[in-house]
C-alpha cells in the first residue's frame, strides 16, 4: 500500500478597504492699490484711490473609497 498525500483547496478570503479623506483649503487674496494724483494747469486737481481686493476661497473635499474583495477557491 502506497500512502497517497491528500490535496485540499483552502479558501483565501481577502477584503481590502481603503478610505482617503483629502480635506484641502486654498485661500487666495489679492490687494492691489492703485493711487493717481494729476495736477492740471486749469487748476485742476484729479485725484483718484482705487482698491481692488480679491478673495478666492476653495473648499476641496476627497473622499474616494476602493473597495476590493477577492475571493481564491
Amino acid at each position: 500500500m502506497t500512502a497517497r498525500p491528500k490535496l485540499r483547496a483552502q479558501r483565501t478570503h481577502t477584503l481590502l478597504d481603503l478610505n482617503l479623506d483629502l480635506n484641502l483649503d486654498l485661500k487666495l487674496d489679492l490687494n492691489m492699490d492703485l493711487k493717481l494724483d494729476l495736477n492740471l494747469d486749469l487748476d485742476l486737481k484729479l485725484k483718484l484711490d482705487l482698491k481692488l481686493k480679491l478673495d478666492l476661497n476653495l473648499d476641496l473635499n476627497l473622499n474616494p473609497k476602493l473597495y476590493l474583495n477577492l475571493k481564491l477557491e
